[in-house]
């Protein structure tokens, strides 16, 4: 059997080296660029490499039209100033020959952002028969589109179709309807009500944007704001949570700037028993025009309005009464004319309440024919005075009544519930006597 040959050392230290060599190759990592003439896609776009730096990570490329795409479904295009690219940043500097010729649906191009751009490929937009926009900075070099199918005319253009491919040679060609560029100025503030390109030095007036209550208007062109806030102009809307005796918190729907304000009210005095009752219509949720005022007076019991009334309360109602009073209450504008029905809201209204009355058995009701419309009602205590506060969107007679508390109530029979409580033990006992009786008799007779 032969022995397997041994290498030598000279050999095995040129193999070792060789082998470090490989091994140091592989952990270097290789770097992720595109070689220039390479391309790579974007959604619509196509971008050709055309430059890269060695020692850095950006470069140039021209765009053109992505080709996997219909070019029948686009209808926009916006060219960008670069793209990010397996970590390199290209910069876009030229749009391609016949770039987006074949785009027979294309209705806008957006070149505002391409910073860089300096030439547009021969016939990049001819047959381009629906483009009716293209954006451009307002410093933008329109020289840039000679032979490339638009044909400038001040802020106007025509697209030129049937261009010669082969010959780039345009014969006597037909061109589409007008179309209009759209600058993209670089506004700045100037004075308050206008403003300039520091590009192209033009000047034009703000526009747009709408007046709050503490800001101006924000001018659509250069963001700046203009004009003067609509002050004291706040769209108060009342949060219903923090409604007071006479305050609550408003918040303006506008800018939602919060205050907490004393309401609308208005107080009208009517005499009651020899005293002066204070009775006040309190608005804040401001469903009444300005300089509405609350008008009232007491219905007296002699006079035949208040027969009238008291016949058109509930006979439940009328059993429970202890104190009763009857007001006309109405709303009077600021032309001195009475409002009467109903409002399109809620208002309230606090009665004062009589003295001697008992604040916690009171109720309120608005008298109609038919029927008796009755409140949620609550005592409010304003600088020690007690008020009976209902919220009512209808104004018309109003009763306030005290009503009999239920420690109160006595017996039909006897207007004494001890004695009631006495004939009920008494009724009790005769019946267990009775019982018994007739138990112990049937017992006997069974013997």
């Amino acid at each position: 059997m032969k022995k397997a040959k041994s290498i030598k050392k000279p050999a095995r230290a040129l193999i070792t080296l060789i082998l470090a060599l490989l091994i140091a190759v592989v952990n270097v990592p290789l770097a992720a660029t595109a070689a220039v003439d390479d391309c790579f896609f974007d959604g619509n776009l196509l971008f050709y490499v055309t430059y890269e730096y060695e020692n850095s990570s950006s470069g140039f490329v021209t765009v053109g039209f992505n080709e996997d795409r219909d070019p029948s479904n686009v209808t926009a295009i916006t060219i960008p100033e670069k793209i990010v690219h397996d970590g390199r940043t290209y910069y876009v500097t030229a749009i391609a020959d016949y770039a987006f010729s074949s785009c027979t649906a294309l209705e806008s191009i957006d070149l505002s952002k391409c910073k860089g751009l300096d030439k547009i490929g021969m016939g990049a937009f001819v047959d381009c028969e629906s483009l009716k926009t293209i954006t451009i900075k307002c410093d933008f070099d329109k020289t840039l589109f000679q032979d490339t199918g638009v044909v400038p005319s001040g802020d106007k253009f025509t697209i030129e179709y049937g261009f010669n491919v082969l010959t780039a040679d345009p014969p006597a060609l037909a061109q589409t309807p007008t179309g209009t560029f759209k600058y993209v100025h670089n506004w700045i503030m100037d004075e308050p009500d206008s403003h300039y390109c520091i590009n192209c030095q033009k000047t034009e007036a703000h526009y747009g944007g709408t007046a709050t209550c503490e800001k101006g208007p924000i001018c659509e062109a250069c963001g700046g704001e203009y004009g003067v806030p609509l002050i004291n102009k706040h769209n108060w809307q009342v949060e219903p949570e923090t409604i007071g005796a006479t305050t609550a918190a408003y918040e303006c729907a506008v800018c939602r700037k919060e205050e907490v304000k004393r309401f609308d009210s208005s107080a009208n005095s009517i005499k009651y028993n020899g005293q002066n009752l204070s009775f006040i219509l309190q608005d804040p949720y401001k469903v009444l025009a300005d300089g509405t005022k609350l008008s009232g007076k007491l219905i007296t019991p002699a006079s035949a309005r208040y027969g009238e009334l008291y016949s058109q309360l509930d006979n439940t109602l009328k059993n429970k009464i202890e104190n009763i009073a009857f007001f006309e209450l109405d709303l009077v504008n600021g032309r001195g004319e009475n409002i009467n029905g109903e409002i399109p809201g809620n208002v309230r209204i606090l009665m004062q309440i009589p003295d001697g009355w008992d604040k916690d058995d009171l109720q309120a009701v608005l008298v109609m024919a038919g029927t008796d419309v009755e409140f949620e009602e609550s005592v409010i205590t304003i600088d020690g005075i007690d008020y009976l506060a209902l919220w009512t969107n209808h104004f018309s007679p109003y009763a306030m009544i005290d009503t009999v508390s239920a420690s109160d109530k006595t017996s039909p029979a006897t207007g004494n519930q001890e004695i009631e409580l006495l004939s009920a033990i008494i009724a009790a006992s005769f019946s267990a006597i009775m019982i018994i009786y007739l138990a112990s008799n049937k017992k006997r007779k069974s013997y």
